[in-house]
C-alpha cells in the first residue's frame, strides 16, 4: 500500500508535463476559436484533441500501456503512426496550395464566397477579394465570377457584397459576374461553370491559401481542365483551425470520391 501511494504521488515526468500543456493549449485554443472566430461546431475539434492528451496523461500516469498485451500495444502504436502519416500527407497537400502561382491572362477567375457580416465582407472574404482585385488590375481582360449565396445568418447574398466591394475599388462592372445561389465549394464551382461559355477556358480559383488545394481538385473533379489556384491571405491566428478543418474536409472528399 505504501509503495502504491509513493508511486501515485511521484513527481510529473517530462512526458506527462507535455501532455498536460498540450491538453491546456488545445482546449484554450478551441475556446478562443469559438469566442472570436466562428460559431460553427468545428471548434470542438480542439476540445477533443485536448481531451485526447488528457487521456494520454492519465495513461502515462497509471502506466496503462505497460499493462496491455504486447500485441495490443503494437496495434495501438500502428494506428497512431498510420493516423499521423495520413495527417502529414493531407496537410502537405493543403500547404502546397499556399505557394500556387497562376499564369497571366486567365480567361476567368472565380472568387469563392465566405462569411459576410451585415453588408461587409469578413476578413477571410476581404483577403480573397483583395487577391482578385490585384490579379484583375494586372490582367485587364480577365472576367471575374463572384460566387456565394446567402447563409441563414447573413443579411445579403455573399456575391452581392463581393460585387459592391470590387466596384468600390474601381473594377469595371462589365468584368464582374455574380452567382448568388451557392452554399459550399462544390456548388460555387458547379454553378460558376454556367457562366464560362468558352470551352477550354483557363480559370483561376481565388480563395484563402489553406483552401486552394481542395478547391482546385474539386474544380477538376467537376470537369474543369485548366484550373489554377490564386491563394490569398487568411487570418493568422486561425490558420491552425482552418488547416485542421481542411484535413477533415479532404479526408471526407477522398473517402466519398468527390475529388
Amino acid at each position: 500500500m505504501d509503495t502504491q501511494n509513493i508511486q501515485h504521488k511521484r513527481p510529473l515526468n517530462a512526458k506527462e508535463i507535455i501532455y498536460l500543456i498540450l491538453c491546456l493549449l488545445n482546449t484554450v485554443y478551441g475556446i478562443l476559436v469559438r469566442a472570436i472566430h466562428t460559431k460553427h461546431i468545428s471548434f470542438v475539434i480542439w476540445i477533443g484533441i485536448g481531451f485526447f492528451f488528457l487521456v494520454c496523461y492519465f495513461m502515462s500516469r497509471k502506466h496503462i500501456m505497460r499493462k496491455l498485451p504486447s500485441l495490443l500495444r503494437f496495434l495501438v502504436l500502428l494506428v497512431l503512426i498510420a493516423g499521423l502519416a495520413l495527417f502529414t500527407f493531407l496537410e502537405a497537400k493543403v500547404i502546397s496550395g499556399f505557394t500556387s502561382v497562376p499564369p497571366e491572362g486567365l480567361d476567368y477567375i472565380i472568387v469563392l464566397g465566405a462569411k459576410v457580416y451585415g453588408d461587409e465582407p469578413s476578413p477571410s472574404l476581404r483577403y480573397r477579394l483583395d487577391a482578385a482585385y490585384e490579379y484583375m488590375t494586372e490582367n485587364k481582360n480577365t472576367l471575374c465570377i463572384l460566387s456565394g449565396g446567402q447563409g441563414k445568418d447573413e443579411d445579403f447574398p455573399e456575391a452581392e457584397i463581393m460585387y459592391d466591394y470590387l466596384i468600390g475599388k474601381g473594377i469595371d462592372e462589365k468584368r464582374l459576374i455574380t452567382e448568388a445561389l451557392s452554399l459550399d465549394t462544390a456548388e460555387n464551382i458547379e454553378n460558376s461553370k454556367r457562366y464560362i461559355t468558352k470551352k477550354g477556358s483557363a480559370v483561376g480559383i481565388v480563395t484563402n491559401n489553406y483552401h486552394v488545394y481542395r478547391a482546385c481538385r474539386t474544380a477538376e473533379a467537376l470537369g474543369m481542365e485548366k484550373v489554377y489556384g490564386i491563394p490569398s491571405r487568411s487570418p493568422f491566428w486561425f490558420i491552425p483551425h482552418n488547416m485542421m478543418k481542411e484535413f477533415l474536409s479532404l479526408l471526407k472528399a477522398f473517402v466519398t470520391g468527390n475529388i
